[in-house]
């Protein structure tokens, strides 16, 4: 007796682009299927709440990543602080799906840094400051100053140096003394304080 051949199987039916439809569409057993609904939904921004759930609940990769691409997809600042907050609350791959979402959403995640400068995970402290762009403002100045004033963590540290050493002048020279002194035996820190000092030029 011959081998009976099986069927493939068959393509999911092409998604409605209106709003209930995709959202019900979150909801397929196709993971293809969630993703596509999930991006179709960029077009309405009404929708954050829906995806935020389903965020919290799916389970494979790529579909998360689509609904992070549509969330920040819409640069407004509800959404973007939900995501923010979920930080706190996983980790691993889906701590690092939610980072490299907010990695390009410019100004709109700054009202959230604070939070994260202040928490209790140093890792959430490192990633406040890489989200940070080049641009030197005294809002960017004044969150640096205060971890090199007060941050104990070396790693952190050394993301502020790193980000100073990109937007800093001979005016915050000053600055350089605190972490100079707390982390004087961590040579990489040294190492950091001095690039920061010769970049800057020299103090006035």
């Amino acid at each position: 007796m011959g081998l009976m051949k099986s069927r493939p199987e068959a393509a999911p039916a092409p998604l409605h682009r209106d709003r209930e439809a995709l959202l019900q569409a979150l909801a397929s057993a196709s993971p293809a299927q969630r993703a596509e609904a999930a991006g179709f939904l960029a077009d309405y921004p009404d929708s954050a709440n829906a995806l935020l759930v389903e965020l919290a609940n799916e389970t494979d990769s790529a579909v998360r990543r689509r609904i992070l691409s549509t969330l920040v997809s819409w640069r407004e600042l509800a959404p973007i602080a939900a995501l923010v907050a979920r930080l706190r609350t996983v980790d691993g791959v889906a701590r690092n799906e939610i980072m490299d979402a907010l990695r390009d959403v410019g100004d709109v995640v700054e009202p959230e840094l604070p939070s994260l400068l202040a928490a209790a995970d140093p890792d959430l402290r490192l990633y406040a400051l890489t989200v940070l762009r080049p641009h030197r403002s005294e809002r960017v100045l004044g969150w640096i100053a205060d971890v090199l004033a007060h941050e104990p963590d070396a790693n952190v540290v050394a993301a502020a140096l790193e980000l100073l050493a990109q937007i800093g002048s001979p005016a915050e020279h000053g600055w350089l003394d605190a972490p100079r002194t707390r982390f004087g035996a961590v040579p990489f820190i040294q190492f950091a304080i001095a690039a920061v000092a010769r970049r800057a030029g020299p103090a006035s």
